[in-house]
């Protein structure tokens, strides 16, 4: 069940933020959804410190894990 204030802000096209269950969502018109276009998706090869950040978050994890068994 939607809000007054929530109802209020579908009709004027604006998107409004719902939990469904433990799910954050966001609620908005279909006329205003189809208005979006695609999502932009960056399909492109990572960057060397893109790749580095996520190596050395890794190997903190893993420390991290090893420290805990």
């Amino acid at each position: 069940m939607l809000t007054k204030e929530q109802l209020r802000a579908i009709q004027k096209g604006e998107p409004v933020p719902v939990t469904v269950g433990h799910t954050e969502c966001v609620l908005i018109r279909k006329d205003r959804f189809r208005g979006t276009g695609p999502v932009a998706y960056d399909a492109s090869d990572w960057a060397e410190e893109e790749l580095s950040a996520v190596a050395e978050q890794m190997f903190d994890e893993l420390d991290r894990a090893e420290k805990i068994l």
